[in-house]
């Protein structure tokens, strides 16, 4: 009778241990997923968004015009980097609320400087270059209706 009991306190222990295992791993990646989403988010803006909002719509609108130039293909490789990295929160790679709350009202405002340069480029590109990115800021639209309400 008391070797069943400690064997049930045993058993009872081990999944214990197995449950806090599992807890502790899914908040480990909850948090590994926040701090890519971060660290990708500040790579892109510093290697390819601030590229962007520096240059001259104008100056976009010219290279547009001449897909041969090395300028358009500058931009056409950015808008790749930018979609790459909209695919991943649109697969739940990144964490969308992360980015939300970083990137909002400068990454999908249509009147920010960021966006508006980016729909010359898109205007000349085909779908396959903007489905994440426009599913991205629809859903950031669709979360900022959501907190208005």
């Amino acid at each position: 009778m008391l070797s069943t009991i400690i064997d049930l306190i045993s058993a009872l222990g081990a999944v214990a241990a197995v449950i806090v295992g599992i807890i502790t791993y899914t908040k480990d990646i909850r948090r590994k997923k926040k701090q890519d989403t971060l660290e990708a988010y500040s790579r892109l803006q510093r290697e390819v968004i601030f590229d962007i909002v520096t240059m001259e719509k104008k100056d976009i609108q010219e290279a547009c015009k001449h897909k041969v130039s090395a300028e358009y293909k500058k931009l056409t490789q950015q808008l790749i980097e930018i979609e790459m990295f909209c695919s991943g929160l649109e697969n739940n790679i990144y964490d969308f609320d992360v980015f939300f709350d970083t990137a909002q009202d400068y990454f999908d405002n249509p009147k920010s400087v960021l966006r508006p340069r980016l729909e010359i480029v898109l205007a000349t590109k085909d779908e396959r270059y903007q489905k994440n990115l426009y599913a991205v800021w629809d859903k950031m639209a669709k979360k900022k209706a959501g907190a208005k309400r």
